[in-house]
């Protein structure tokens, strides 16, 4: 079902964990996996805003701030999501991420 697969997508994680580029990289790659559905290697909107509205850090986010997120990370505004402007909007210092504990009880949902 498309929906469980939805489910399985890598969560943010917390800054304060001081996660490496590396592994935000790796996080990121995953996450660009998941939104990709027909493996085009371009995000579009409605990808990307099917799997980020399941997404925990996201609830209570408007389709419009979730609009708004989409156009910030599409740098080069061609209206898609690239994988290195995903991989780049994560490594951002500015970028929040979900607390640790958050993301061990969305696992134990699984």
């Amino acid at each position: 079902d498309e929906d469980d697969e939805d489910d399985d997508i890598i969560d943010h994680v917390d800054d304060e964990d001081e996660r490496s580029d590396e592994e935000l990289r790796k996080y990121a790659n995953a996450m660009y996996d998941e939104m990709d559905k027909d493996k085009d290697d371009k995000v579009t909107w409605e990808e990307y805003y099917h799997v980020v509205r399941k997404d925990q850090d996201y609830v209570g986010e408007t389709k419009a701030e979730e609009k708004e997120d989409f156009l910030q990370i599409d740098a080069n505004n061609d209206g898609h999501i690239s994988r290195a402007e995903l991989v780049k909007d994560w490594l951002r210092e500015d970028l929040d991420f979900a607390d640790d504990d958050e993301l061990d009880e969305d696992d134990e949902d699984d």
